[in-house]
């Protein structure tokens, strides 16, 4: 199970430092942790690898495909700039075939269809049985990953990444109009 982003998330992984440690204490051998790019003091304590990023985005994605990542999750700290953010993380753990759990945020609240395409999550509790789910069903993994790929990459998720930058650009132009 792990995290992929850049240093800039600390703030955000901080949010599920007790649900992690809880998921290692509970599959204690059983559950490895990743971190790409990104851990907090307390996560590198968790059984597992952590990785330092790397500077091109292809080759991140690529390195990401490769460490066969079982479950992401991908949390965001509630803040108006983070509402502006692309669903950026959703579509690179798709294309990796990680499942996810993701916070029940813009962006994601409009591209996760919770139960179907990854889990949405805001409280501690929520983020557990989220990713307890993903970590103890392998088929239900399988079954996300690829509806996660129908939606993010089939025609139907063409269509909404294209509407998805539109409505990133307007969410945007006004925040620059509230200056």
């Amino acid at each position: 199970m792990g995290y992929a982003g850049s240093a800039t998330h600390a703030a955000d992984l901080r949010l599920l430092e007790g649900v992690l440690a809880e998921l290692a204490a509970r599959h204690a051998g059983r559950v490895a942790f990743c971190f790409y790019g990104c851990v907090t003091p307390a996560l590198r304590r968790l059984t597992g690898t952590v990785l330092p990023p790397t500077g091109h985005f292809y080759r991140y994605l690529q390195r990401l495909a490769a460490l066969r990542i079982a479950v992401g999750v991908a949390p965001l700290v509630s803040h108006p700039f983070n509402a502006c953010k692309s669903p950026v993380k959703h579509l690179e753990y798709t294309f990796a075939g990680i499942p996810g759990v993701y916070a029940a945020l813009p962006p994601y609240t409009a591209t996760v269809r919770h139960g179907s395409t990854g889990f949405l999550a805001a409280l501690p509790e929520e983020w557990a049985a989220g990713v307890e789910r993903l970590v103890t069903d392998a088929p239900l993994r399988r079954a996300m990953a690829e509806a996660a790929w129908a939606a993010c990459f089939g025609p139907e998720g063409r269509r909404r990444l294209e509407d998805d930058r539109a409505a990133y650009l307007a969410r945007l132009e006004d925040l620059v109009n509230r200056r």
